[in-house]
């Protein structure tokens, strides 16, 4: 469902607004996630969790990588990143991310959380346009 629903709003998108839905759907699909269910699925069939959490982990790390290269295209992100490098450390760190934030109980909320990530790795790979688009367009959208 989540990525039927992400399909549906990233059409007809630029890559910086493809990257802010993206992680606003995955933030959307950690706080549904059943916690619970997750831990007995790990305790009781640890291959299958396994297999759910890579096959999550490479569909993530596929959708940035392909941002990553229509954001270049499109001359909003740098042209001289590392994406197998950067698609790695972005899926790494959004996946602790939200899992340390469902796990316990912090005092910042996954909103803020979330929009300080988006705003993190976006000023990581936007260029001077990217960013002057951001500025312009989606500063208080976030």
């Amino acid at each position: 469902m989540h990525q039927a629903k992400l399909q549906k709003n990233i059409k007809d998108k630029n890559a910086i607004e493809i990257f802010v839905c993206m992680v606003k759907e995955l933030k959307k699909s950690a706080e549904c996630t059943p916690v619970l269910f997750w831990h007995d699925v790990e305790k009781f069939y640890p291959a299958l969790f396994q297999k759910h959490n890579q096959i999550k982990q490479d569909n993530v790390r596929n959708i940035f990588e392909n941002n990553i290269k229509q954001g270049i295209a499109e001359g909003y992100y740098r042209e001289n990143l590392d994406i197998e490098l950067l698609s790695f450390f972005h899926t790494v760190q959004i996946r602790n991310t939200f899992e340390m934030m469902m796990q316990s109980q912090l005092k910042f909320s996954l909103k803020r959380i979330t929009d300080f990530f988006i705003d993190m790795i976006i000023r990581l790979i936007a260029n001077e346009k990217g960013m002057k688009y951001i500025e312009e367009n989606l500063t208080d959208k976030k």
